[in-house]
């Protein structure tokens, strides 16, 4: 190469370290967009393979550069570094805040701590979540050596709670692609036992004699969600984020409610119970998945009220889960009874009661009277 490529490198993770700043609107440094951010993780992951496998055939000649490199960054955000893991190869460990260690039994050969003012004793759920957006092997790694006893209620109850605050404080610092790691981790959480989310009734007017078994992960990480935007909306985070940060949180939540609503389409046109057994005749199964599209819809109705401004996200999703509802039961009108379409149309408006803006409540009340 005619000219060194590990400046443009360093150059790339500058701006990538100031990402974490986006949402500091007084601040005087660059401002990085989330949108920017993606795409620099994308180039900056890019260049770092193709430099790694210049490393590996001549290690002694890149050294000397590699350690510059390496020493330059360790002045940026700690997880910079995880973004040139193709490029540092075996020569490093991967350096961690200390607090993870705490909550993670990761291998020393590979792993280290080191002590970082902004993450002090109890934010090792905050450094673990953080490491799962960065990157599918990572995630994978933080799940497998996650220390958590499972025999005990109270340690299942207080990492849920930990998780629960994580979540809020990493949501708006996330690209589209680290928040879908980050849905995708919760997921295997609450599906392996590891997560503890209690369903509760709050949106039901009578108790339903429904088998919602398969269909628990859907309602369990809704119910997480706006578990986590009831904290952040709360007055202890009102001046948080700024108009654009709700307006990115309001899409990152729009994105994993589509994501639930592609999952609850594929189960219903697979049409088997939890334990495999054939869905049974008269369209029984379409009650289900329904009732689990009223329960999403109510859910993004209340954070659509508690959010600052329209967020409009939200609305397009609102639609979205009325127009599944309106086509799984075209097609399967045995589902519910006229009197069971009625009292659940009633239901829908008194929710969308609920919302400011006029438009947006009578094209919602509109369509659920269909």
């Amino acid at each position: 190469m005619d000219c060194s490529p590990f400046p443009l490198l360093y150059c790339l993770c500058q701006l990538l370290s100031e990402s974490c700043r986006c949402w500091d609107m007084a601040s005087e440094a660059v401002h990085v967009s989330m949108e920017a951010k993606e795409l620099l993780t994308s180039v900056t992951g890019t260049l770092s393979e193709v430099m790694g496998k210049e490393v590996a055939v001549a290690p002694r000649g890149w050294s000397r550069a590699l350690f510059w490199l390496y020493h330059k960054v360790e002045a940026l955000d700690w997880t910079v570094r995880f973004h040139l893991k193709a490029l540092w190869g075996d020569h490093f460990k991967n350096e961690v805040p200390s607090s993870l260690l705490d909550v993670c039994d990761l291998p020393e050969q590979e792993w280290s701590g080191m002590k970082l003012s902004q993450y002090g004793q109890g934010t090792g759920l905050l450094a673990w979540l953080e490491c799962c957006t960065l990157s599918e092997p990572v995630q994978k790694m933080m799940l497998d050596h996650l220390c958590l006893d499972l025999g005990s209620p109270d340690s299942v109850g207080m990492f849920s709670k930990g998780l629960l605050v994580a979540l809020s404080q990493t949501l708006a610092w996330c690209t589209v692609g680290e928040w879908a790691r980050v849905v995708q981790a919760v997921k295997r959480l609450l599906s392996s036992g590891r997560l503890h989310v209690p369903y509760s009734l709050e949106y039901v007017d009578f108790l339903p004699l429904l088998d919602l078994r398969a269909f628990a992960c859907e309602l369990r990480l809704s119910v997480l969600l706006l578990r986590v935007f009831q904290l952040l909306c709360g007055s202890s985070c009102a001046d948080w984020l700024p108009p654009p940060g709700w307006a990115h949180a309001g899409r990152l939540y729009a994105s994993s409610i589509r994501g639930a609503l592609d999952s609850l389409e594929a189960k219903a046109q697979a049409g088997t119970w939890p334990s495999g057994e054939p869905r049974p005749a008269g369209g029984a199964g379409s009650q289900e998945v329904l009732f689990v599209l009223t329960q999403l819809f109510c859910h993004v109705m209340h954070v659509h009220v508690m959010m600052p401004g329209q967020a409009e996200p939200l609305f397009l999703c609102a639609l979205e889960i009325l127009t599944l509802y309106e086509t799984l039961q075209a097609a399967h009108p045995k589902a519910s009874s006229s009197s069971e379409s009625e009292n659940t149309w009633h239901f829908l408006k008194t929710i969308t009661d609920n919302l400011d803006n006029d438009h947006m409540k009578s094209v919602l009340q509109q369509i659920a009277q269909l």
